[in-house]
């Protein structure tokens, strides 16, 4: 069973009103699989054979698959096109015995290393009890290794308070700086424990949406497994963290959807984690409302 589940739901469970967002609370943080993350798989040295399927976890609720992020970080000889697909249904050992959900086709990477690819899909429904598994092929003779996570909601689709986005009458900017110059520097907490939160935004003076993030490239970025980020907001030490955003490695941007409404006088937050403990350098792209 494959569910759309664009259509967002009001507390009341009915359809929301057309025209109308939602407002993320602390059950709309995606969660990772595998936990902690992430899974690696390598492909055959048969071109556009599927290698090893590695199985990515079994949830024991319905998940709901948001966000899905490969990495090819080998060193290659030259361009690679390669696929790296998620499956569900029994555990896989070939794709004629599960359904495909996410296929990914990552274009060749360059000489030294190739950019991540995260990619917000299609929400889809997961029943509960089916095991995710992960498969990687790509056009070489060659055996690769990629690095694969996905991120979604447990449980089913989040029940959303709705907020009125008929028309955005603010402006997009970015912070720190509205020329999307200069950068929040964020400790990443070690063994995937979340860092220390930053404030961005003490107490905002008007409704604003969060809709994207960038981050810049450094070495130790480049040299770790991806990053995580969560957009939280409320008092320090109180916050809802309510968005969970893989980043990848090297610097490059991501859509926040749903976004993240932050009130007027509310303080908005941003933490980070991933293996171990690294500065990461990061903006965030709100809208006002």
């Amino acid at each position: 069973m494959v569910t759309d589940l664009l259509r967002s739901r009001s507390p009341a469970g009915a359809a929301a009103a057309p025209g109308r967002l939602v407002r993320r609370d602390a059950s709309c943080a995606e969660i990772w699989l595998p936990a902690p993350p992430p899974a690696y798989v390598t492909s055959s040295v048969t071109p556009w054979v599927p290698g090893n399927f590695v199985l990515m976890g079994t949830p024991a609720q319905e998940f709901v698959l948001n966000y899905g992020h490969v990495l090819n970080f080998n060193q290659v000889p030259g361009p690679i096109d390669s696929t790296v697909g998620f499956v569900y249904g029994i555990v896989a050992t070939h794709l004629d015995a599960a359904r495909e959900v996410a296929p990914f086709f990552l274009p060749g990477p360059s000489t030294t290393w190739a950019l991540p690819l995260s990619i917000m899909c299609q929400p889809v429904s997961v029943p509960a009890g089916e095991p995710i598994s992960v498969y990687a092929a790509t056009e070489a003779a060659v055996a690769y290794t990629f690095e694969a996570i996905l991120l979604g909601w447990l449980g089913g689709l989040p029940t959303f308070d709705t907020i009125p986005l008929a028309v955005l009458p603010g402006h997009g900017y970015w912070l720190p700086s509205d020329l999307g110059t200069g950068s929040y520097t964020v400790t990443t907490g070690a063994g995937w424990a979340w860092g220390a939160p930053v404030t961005v935004v003490a107490s905002m003076n008007y409704d604003a949406l969060v809709v994207g993030i960038k981050t810049r490239y450094s070495l130790s970025v480049m040299l770790n497994p991806a990053t995580f980020y969560q957009i939280g907001y409320g008092p320090a030490g109180s916050e809802t963290w309510c968005a969970t955003i893989s980043m990848g490695h090297p610097w490059h941007e991501r859509w926040i959807w749903p976004p993240v409404q932050v009130k007027a006088g509310e303080r908005l937050a941003i933490r980070a984690t991933t293996t171990s403990a690294q500065p990461r350098l990061c903006q965030l792209k709100l809208y006002g409302l």
